[in-house]
């Protein structure tokens, strides 16, 4: 197969396709500055000036910048597009493409034609099969050369949460296209791609059948995670149940912050919950829904059984996330034994301060409704108000989480409380 037929001058590239690996040809027009390094990395890696056509489809929130073509690999604008199955190489898994701009949702044509040129009208291969529309996502970006290379290995492995999390968005397509569970047609890879910097790597989800837009912003929104603690392990699958994050030196420290924390916002609940949300019945005994404890993981298991009762709602929702969606679950964990079956959890500080900002917020919502005062001034003037909360051994544990503190909270939550975990530190 010839790539970059359309090359000005005498320097025109050409793909070697004897490599399995690479794919028929990918169709491009070269241009005639291209360099002698670059037409030879071309011919080994089987792809040369490969036109990238922007789309209108974009991950909700992010602008596109490019609106023309784009040209990939020695006879494009340089870079390189790394280890994908597309264009690996017996050296050892690099390909020649070029960097991506800051679209999100990009496509091309895979085959020896492009269809529409006088060449292939029918859009028919030599080997009779029809050509393949690829488009592209861009997954995330910023990252380094090792890192991208360590997500795409557990994109692809075999139980990875990627195929899993495809099947739960409805994108009906397997890595490849081999396995005989999907539509055959419909495949996808991940690969690696340089920046046009060269110095930072992004990683791109390229499938055969275009993604809604839905289906983009549940991805994306799931490898935004790429940082928590524990997210490689979840998305390679290589790890299952939950576990408390042992990174930090301070584990033990936020934990039993956190049971100050939430323990003396169980005293707010159980002074303003409505019976219906407050106790529940078992084998005929009444039990009150969310109790005080010594440990993490009972109170935040009585804490998922109150979200539970109440109102769906996008915070509800939110906090009710399981770890399908990523290692970040604030509640699910507790329910569960450490070594279920189910995908991972780490239970690290961010995810428990965000319980803490969440509870508050369901606080005003359901029992900031009288018309006596905020809720923060009711409970701190409140005859029965569990005042054991506040002892000197709290007040070492955290120090930053004062009864003042709380009434303000209550009283008028921050809106976007960024440094929210610093004031009780």
């Amino acid at each position: 197969g010839i790539s970059g037929r359309r090359g000005r001058g005498n320097r025109h590239s050409r793909g070697n396709h004897g490599n399995d690996k690479s794919v028929d040809g990918l169709v491009g027009y070269g241009r005639s500055n291209a360099s002698n390094k670059n037409a030879e990395l071309a011919s080994r890696g089987g792809i040369s000036g490969n036109r990238i056509a922007a789309t209108r489809v974009h991950i909700p929130g992010e602008a596109v910048h490019r609106t023309g073509p784009v040209y990939h690999g020695a006879g494009g604008r340089g870079g390189d597009i790394i280890n994908s199955h597309h264009n690996t190489t017996k050296e050892g898994n690099i390909g020649v493409g070029p960097p991506r701009g800051d679209n999100d949702s990009i496509e091309r044509w895979e085959g020896s034609r492009r269809p529409g040129s006088s060449d292939s009208a029918s859009g028919r291969l030599p080997d009779g099969k029809t050509t393949m529309r690829v488009r592209e996502v861009k997954l995330t970006e910023g990252l380094s050369f090792e890192y991208a290379n360590d997500l795409r290995d557990a994109c692809i492995r075999d139980g990875s949460m990627l195929q899993t999390f495809l099947d739960k968005i409805g994108f009906q397509g397997s890595l490849k296209g081999d396995d005989s569970k999907y539509d055959s047609s419909i495949s996808y890879e991940v690969i690696v791609v340089r920046s046009p910097a060269a110095i930072d790597y992004s990683l791109v989800f390229e499938s055969t059948r275009q993604l809604n837009k839905n289906q983009i912003f549940q991805l994306c929104r799931v490898f935004a995670k790429h940082k928590a603690t524990g997210f490689l392990e979840w998305l390679g699958g290589t790890s299952k149940g939950w576990r408390f994050d042992s990174n930090t030196e301070s584990s033990k420290s936020w934990k039993r912050r956190f049971v100050v924390q939430l323990n003396s916002l169980q005293g707010v609940f159980t002074l303003f919950a409505r019976d219906g949300q407050k106790y529940f019945f078992v084998e005929e005994k009444k039990r009150m829904v969310w109790r005080k404890h010594a440990e993490l993981t009972e109170i935040v298991s009585d804490i998922r059984v109150w979200i539970e009762i109440l109102k769906s709602s996008d915070l509800t929702h939110r906090l009710l996330r399981n770890s399908g969606s990523g290692p970040d679950s604030p509640v699910h964990w507790a329910h569960h034994h450490p070594a279920t079956g189910y995908p991972l959890t780490v239970v690290t500080e961010s995810t428990m301060l965000e319980l803490v900002e969440g509870v508050i917020k369901l606080f005003q919502q359901e029992f900031n409704n009288s018309a006596s005062g905020p809720l923060g001034t009711r409970w701190r003037n409140h005859g029965r108000r569990r005042l054991s909360d506040w002892n000197e051994e709290a007040a070492k544990v955290c120090p930053g989480w004062t009864e003042d503190r709380l009434e303000h909270l209550l009283n008028k939550f921050p809106a976007s409380p960024c440094n929210f975990g610093s004031r009780y530190a």
